[in-house]
């Protein structure tokens, strides 16, 4: 995990080399992870960015405004 302070907003990102994902085929009606944490960051005006590769590995990152 790497956190760094950007300008005006806090940047985390989380990379691991585990089994990786399609971010767009998860069912957030069972799998409620995702899901929760876009509403979180998004009520904080923050985004989020999954990049994800079957067989590769996930890289999440979360960008939040500085407040």
């Amino acid at each position: 995990m790497e956190i760094n302070l950007e300008d005006d907003h806090i940047l985390m990102t989380i990379v691991d080399n585990g089994i990786g994902f399609e971010p767009e085929k998860v069912d957030t009606k069972l799998h409620h992870g995702l899901l929760g944490l876009r509403e979180r960051v998004h009520s904080i005006k923050g985004s989020v960015f999954i990049n994800s590769k079957l067989g590769v590995g996930t890289t999440t990152t979360v960008k939040v405004p500085v407040m």
